[in-house]
């Protein structure tokens, strides 16, 4: 498959502008396709134009997937409902929607992007919504909504890091505030209950679009679970656990025929928080979306992601030095800090995909779509936005308001470990122990740069991890 992503940074409220700020990143895309082209053709040569001038489908067949970041085109970190609401989207419709229809005819692929989606309500017993929400849940979520509801709110909710398999304890409390310093309400508004005791679904979900190479929608995924900054406005997600079959046109094509072919690729939807534990609370080891990957079959995976980083300013190249030649080299500094990835970051993505590493190195898969792709192998597209954002959401009594991400987006493949002669290995030569998986990383951006990040996953990776389950217990 070929994919990319966009990795923008977007300003909050801004559509007009990170709408420009996509098109100049798509301009970008087009004429990297188009030397793949020219590149393919046997004279070298190419009657397309350069720039965004290409004409739609011109390019189709170069290109399966694009997935751009959570809320992509609105900002992320908005400190309000009332903030936010003049920037809510109806469901598959407004400039998000037109937008990647257009990028999606134009690229002749299928585009998938976050927007704040503004849906019709959706009247439902309480015992009809809990139903709604099983497939990404367990009886522990029950358990704590349960106990949510029974108990007054506490302000000690925590996110919680891992680090080589071990639970951190919570290193501040997280309590929503107002700016006089009161405990805000983060309580969904407008969610009530009729004469008839049944609930009127909140109407808001912060939601990813999926379009086909025509323009036509293939799916809305909304996200299941919610960060701090989501709860003021959205509801968790009603519509499903985020799982299709993808119709791709194969990107290769036959000297012998004009016949177009199409591939279906079991997909899984996911957005940032979601592969996290469940409001933090949830154990580490349920791994709630990677056990769902594993149990669908999904051999593809988009996440769209607004993921925040721990990196101080300075560390993402914020700050201006004294001094001309303090400037230069500043800028030169900050310029190459750019283009790092953001390395724990991603090492805590990985980590909270174990699941699929360990099945991998098992040789083990579960679900439909078994047997299809490389050796079973699995495709994460982390679709990640940089940038940041101020004046947005207060998390905790210190909080500053200031959302800072960690970029670094990539386009990696998990698959079992391979002898020295590339045939599958339960183990790899020379080792003992667990058995191993591979992690192939084609692209990573940086941690702070805009780009795109194209990759074909038939050509050989940049990046080849090994990681390993010692003696077979869970790390």
């Amino acid at each position: 498959m070929r994919i990319a992503t966009l990795q923008l940074s977007p300003r909050r409220g801004d559509v007009e502008g990170n709408i420009r700020r996509a098109n100049a990143l798509v301009d970008d895309l087009d004429m990297r396709l188009m030397r793949l082209k020219r590149g393919a053709q046997p004279d070298g040569g190419s009657s397309m134009p350069a720039g965004s001038g290409v004409s739609a489908g011109a390019l189709a067949g170069l290109l399966d997937v694009l997935v751009l970041p959570e809320m992509a085109f609105t900002g992320y970190n908005f400190p309000s409902l009332e903030a936010i609401r003049p920037y809510l989207e109806p469901t598959t419709s407004g400039p998000t929607a037109e937008w990647a229809r257009s990028a999606a005819r134009r690229l002749g692929c299928v585009v998938c992007v976050g927007y704040p989606e503004l849906a019709e309500a959706q009247s439902t017993s309480p015992a009809t919504s809990a139903l709604s929400l099983l497939p990404l849940r367990s009886d522990i979520h029950a358990a704590m909504r349960n106990k949510n509801s029974d108990e007054p709110a506490k302000a000690d909710r925590h996110h919680t890091s891992h680090v080589d398999g071990k639970e951190n304890k919570p290193i501040a409390d997280v309590q929503r505030t107002n700016d006089d310093g009161s405990i805000k309400n983060t309580t969904n508004e407008e969610s009530n209950k009729n004469s008839n005791n049944t609930t009127t679904a909140p109407s808001r979900f912060n939601s990813a679009l999926l379009v086909s190479p025509t323009g036509s929608t293939l799916y809305n995924y909304q996200k299941r679970f919610l960060y701090y900054t989501d709860e003021p406005w959205a509801a968790e997600g009603r519509n499903g656990k985020g799982f299709l079959h993808l119709q791709l046109p194969s990107t290769t094509t036959s000297p012998d025929t004009d016949a177009t072919t199409t591939t279906a690729i079991p997909t899984a939807i996911g957005i940032c928080m979601d592969i996290n534990p469940y409001k933090f609370l949830a154990p580490w080891t349920v791994y709630e979306f990677a056990t769902h990957v594993l149990a669908s079959g999904a051999r593809l995976v988009l996440l769209p992601m607004a993921w925040l980083t721990l990196l101080k300013p300075g560390e993402l190249g914020e700050g201006e030095g004294e001094g001309e030649g303090e400037r230069e080299r500043g800028e030169e500094e900050k310029l190459a800090l750019a283009r790092r990835p953001d390395m724990e970051t991603f090492r805590y993505w990985l980590l909270r995909f174990w699941p699929l590493v360990r099945a991998a190195g098992k040789g083990e898969r579960e679900g439909e779509g078994e047997g299809q792709g490389e050796a079973g192998m699995v495709i994460l597209v982390f679709a990640n936005r940089v940038g940041v954002e101020e004046g947005g959401f207060r998390i905790g009594k210190d909080g500053d308001g200031v959302a800072r991400y960690a970029g670094s987006s990539c386009i990696v493949g998990i698959r079992r470990g391979r002898r020295e002669d590339g045939s599958e290995s339960w183990r790899a030569k020379g080792e003992s122990g667990g058995e191993e998986a591979e992690i192939l990383v084609w692209e990573m951006l940086g941690r702070a740069e805009e780009g795109v990040c194209f990759v074909d996953t038939e050509a050989e990776p940049k990046y080849v991890f090994r990681m390993r389950e010692p003696g077979g217990d869970e790390a």
